[in-house]
C-alpha cells in the first residue's frame, strides 16, 4: 500500500493545520511552509537520534504553525494504535514529511508562491 494511502490521516492532519493558518493568514507562502516542514523534519530527526533539535530562525507565524503540528504529531506518536495497525513513530512522521515536501516543490514550481497552499486547500474542509 502506498505511503499516501497508509498514512493519509497523518498527511491530512498536518496539512489541515497548515491550511487553518493559511485561511486566517493569507500572507503565508509556500516558502514559509517549506521552512516549517524543514524545522519539523529536524524536530523528529532529533527525537530519533536522541539529540536536541536545531534552532530555526522562523517568523512568529511559522513558529505557531510548527508548534501546532508538533503537538498533533506527538499525540499521534503517543496514541495506542488500533488493532492491526503499527504504532506511529518519528520515522513514520519523517516519511510523511518527505512526501509532503515533494508535493510542495511540485505545486510551488507549477503555480508559484501559493501553489501548494492553494492545491491542498482544495482537499481540506
Amino acid at each position: 500500500m502506498p505511503l499516501q494511502e497508509k498514512y493519509i490521516f497523518i498527511l491530512e492532519d498536518i496539512e489541515a493545520s497548515v491550511i487553518k493558518y493559511y485561511r486566517k493568514y493569507p500572507e503565508l507562502t509556500d516558502h514559509g511552509v517549506a521552512r516549517i516542514y524543514e524545522a519539523l523534519g529536524d524536530h523528529f530527526s532529533a527525537i530519533s537520534l536522541n539529540r536536541p533539535p536545531k534552532n530555526f530562525d522562523l517568523a512568529d507565524l511559522e513558529k505557531r504553525i510548527l508548534k501546532s503540528i508538533v503537538r498533533i504529531c506527538s499525540a499521534l506518536i503517543e496514541e495506542t494504535p488500533p488493532d492491526g495497525m503499527e504504532p506511529i513513530t518519528p520515522e513514520i512522521i519523517l516519511l510523511c514529511l518527505k512526501t509532503m515536501k515533494k508535493s510542495l516543490q511540485k505545486w510551488t514550481k507549477r503555480y508559484g508562491r501559493h501553489g501548494y497552499l492553494n492545491f491542498i486547500s482544495n482537499f481540506i474542509i
